[in-house]
């Protein structure tokens, strides 16, 4: 009975230390300062991704216009605001979606399960991208404004004239160690001058680089 008190003593002691430690202000501290290191790891892999996807010597004619979109200090980025993946009707993304798999065989099922679950929200985009053009981020309701007049691209252009057009891009799938995602990205840039495409890269050496992409559709 002596033994069995003492490990009853004991079982409740650390069972009220290990409340009080959890609830404790430097407890908490550390939890906080956890969480916005991870965000802030996930967000630098994030945009890492989003400027080698741009850069990228294959997808680079996709993303520009009259010149290289990157060549020319005077050429201007327009990103939709929000991130997107649905930008077709639903059938046709559902379509589209499972084929990823087939179509990308350095995709891993973690990577495709992730990219999945993080675009089911469309999530404000950051000026956190490091690329020496300029960009400027617009609205779906600005976006819809021009679409709403006859001469819808010569409006776009005459408000955004050294534009690549418009692009759209997915929140980020990644595998568990970071070391590889999978991103959709879609450019229009006039009637029946658009793509939207899904791209693999891989993190080698700290630096993210395309592996291999989906053309998904064009027009």
């Amino acid at each position: 009975m002596l033994i069995l008190k003492y490990i009853v003593c004991f079982a409740a002691a650390f069972s009220f230390l290990a409340c009080a430690d959890t609830n404790s202000p430097q407890n908490q501290a550390v939890e906080t300062e956890t969480k916005v290191e991870v965000v802030e790891s996930f967000e630098v892999n994030q945009y890492a991704v989003y400027d080698a996807l741009i850069a990228d010597d294959d997808l680079i004619p996709y993303f520009s216009r009259k010149s290289n979109l990157l060549s020319n200090e005077s050429n201007l980025l327009v990103i939709i605001e929000r991130t997107n993946i649905d930008y077709l009707d639903s059938s046709a993304f559902r379509e589209l979606l499972a084929k990823v798999p087939n179509r990308l065989p350095s995709l891993s099922k973690a990577t495709f399960d992730d990219f999945r679950a993080c675009n089911k929200s469309r999530n404000l985009l950051k000026d956190l991208f490091t690329l020496s053009v300029k960009r400027v981020f617009i609205s779906d309701e600005e976006l819809d404004s021009f679409f709403k007049r006859k001469l819808y691209w010569e409006g776009f252009y005459k408000k955004y004239p050294n534009s690549q057009g418009v692009m759209v891009l997915s929140n980020v799938g990644f595998d568990a160690q970071k070391k590889q995602a999978l991103v959709y990205v879609s450019n229009s840039r006039g009637s029946l001058d658009a793509i939207g495409v899904y791209v693999v890269l891989e993190k080698q050496n700290d630096v993210w680089r395309v592996k291999e992409k989906y053309e998904a559709w064009a027009s």
